[in-house]
């Protein structure tokens, strides 16, 4: 994808799932910029005020050859970043980080799996 391809998709991805994650009344302001440390992504959130700041490397994403799903997955883990800020003030960073991917990884899984049969 090309970066204007990626770019399209996360915004799509971020409206489309904001009411999912329960962040309608959240002002979610979004930003392509570079990130030199090597990170696609990141999300700065605040709970208390219901505002976060999410920032893309479109150009990092485009160049990895980042698929649909794996721009989905990104964009899932930094809305679920805005979901769990609120236990920052009880956790450490590092155990909010596996916390959110943990997250992550379970609604990509059930996002994938079959619909479950009525028993």
């Amino acid at each position: 994808m090309t970066p204007a391809e990626v770019k399209r998709a996360v915004i799509r991805d971020i409206k489309g799932w904001r009411g999912t994650f329960g962040l309608n009344e959240w002002t979610l302001n979004y930003h392509f910029e570079r990130h030199d440390d090597g990170e696609v992504a990141t999300c700065t959130a605040h709970w208390e005020y219901h505002e976060a700041r999410l920032t893309f490397d479109a150009d990092q994403m485009s160049v990895k050859d980042f698929s649909r799903d794996e721009i989905r997955r990104t964009v899932l883990h930094e809305l679920l970043h805005c979901v769990c800020d609120g236990y920052k003030r009880y956790h450490e960073r590092a155990l909010l980080e596996e916390m959110v991917s943990k997250l992550t990884t379970i609604v990509v899984r059930c996002w994938e799996a079959p619909e479950p049969k009525e028993k």
